[in-house]
């Protein structure tokens, strides 16, 4: 307290030079981050604008939006262009899962006539279920089919609320392959049928 007292003006312009120094070391080290962030915050304004552009000004979940719808429609579009068949996955499960003792379970497999991919998916299921021990009767071609699934595959059965047991093992079979289908009374013969048309989700 003496020194100080002894020389306030020295002291002063010391304790000055001291703040002026931290100031100065304080500045030089944030200014380079604020200047950082300052050009992160431009860039992602930029990109936002971007997209806004590019997005006709929708918002984040109207894009979602467009993008799933798009989705959709190409998956539908898949659907109606490629022709339909089973995977060597889903011929394993059919026919693990539809195995039975050999000609004790029958069924009839048809398909529309004028369907172009319907001949060479019959006879994917035709092979698969002959594999789990099935008999294959009837069926073939049909002309002005009046119920249309509209996945393309229907199990025709006696009754939808009362299925006998060929018609359960064939049920949970297609489903164990994840195959696509609809479930529609009116057995094309007395068997349980399996009926393939053009018209696919």
């Amino acid at each position: 307290m003496r020194v100080i007292a002894g020389a306030p003006a020295t002291f002063v312009i010391a304790l000055l030079a001291l703040a002026g120094a931290i100031w100065w070391a304080l500045d030089w080290k944030y200014s380079g981050v604020i200047s950082n962030k300052d050009s992160e915050i431009g860039l992602i304004r930029g990109q936002r604008d971007d997209y806004k552009d590019k997005l006709s000004g929708a918002t984040p979940d109207q894009a979602k939006a467009r993008i799933d719808n798009l989705e959709q429609r190409l998956v539908r579009l898949a659907r109606r262009v490629e022709p339909r068949g089973l995977t060597q996955e889903q011929r394993a499960a059919l026919s693990a899962t539809a195995k039975i003792q050999p000609g004790s379970n029958v069924v009839t497999i048809a398909h529309e006539g004028g369907c172009t991919d319907c001949p060479d998916y019959a006879a994917d299921l035709e092979a698969a279920l002959r594999q789990g021990g099935w008999k294959i009767h009837g069926g073939g071609v049909l002309m002005g089919v009046s119920q249309r699934p509209a996945t393309g595959l229907a199990l025709m059965v006696g009754s939808v609320q009362n299925l006998d047991p060929q018609e359960r093992t064939l049920k949970q079979a297609l489903e164990s392959a994840k195959i696509s289908f609809d479930i529609l009374e009116g057995k094309l013969e007395q068997f349980p049928s399996l009926l393939l048309t053009g018209i696919r989700r």
